[in-house]
């Protein structure tokens, strides 16, 4: 059974915001009015954010980035997002992508996932699957421990 937090009210600083639910918490679930947040909510904004992971693979030696290149596209469905695979970038559905090349010397086309929400930050299963298919694509050029992926940052732009 949910709490009754509109009736009882929260308590800031840690708990400000009654969420949808009927839960105090200080969180994005409790205080994004987007997420139904009902009280303490916090202030619109006309500013976003952008989340960032940073994805490169590790090539075999001796491979030239015109082999790389050569591959002109691979689709990889994930979840609800279908990464295809250009030139020199990756573009996924719902977001945009930031073309990254030459990260280290043996790490080339790297790219960044952008996000425009925070829930799918935390996709890491969704991210892992990706690089894993896409490892497997690119087999012939990959080294066995072939990427590298982590969250990186986030990046608040106006809108």
């Amino acid at each position: 059974m949910a709490q009754n937090c509109v009736a009882t009210g929260c308590k800031p600083p840690d708990s400000p915001c009654c969420s949808r639910y009927g839960f105090c918490g200080g969180t994005a679930e409790h205080c994004d009015a987007a997420d139904g947040c009902q009280t303490g909510c916090w202030p619109a904004s006309n500013k976003t954010k952008l989340y960032h992971h940073c994805i490169t693979f590790r090539y075999r030696p001796k491979v030239t980035q015109a082999q790389i290149d050569s591959v002109t596209k691979a689709y990889i469905d994930v979840e609800n997002k279908a990464l295809i695979n250009g030139k020199k970038y990756i573009k996924i559905a719902g977001g945009r992508t930031i073309s990254t090349k030459g990260i280290e010397s043996n790490f080339r086309n790297g790219f960044v996932l952008t996000f425009t929400s925070a829930a799918d930050r935390f996709h890491l299963m969704c991210c892992e699957k990706a690089h894993q298919d896409f490892g497997n694509f690119m087999g012939q050029y990959v080294t066995q421990i072939g990427y590298n992926v982590g969250f990186d940052f986030e990046e608040e732009i106006s809108t």
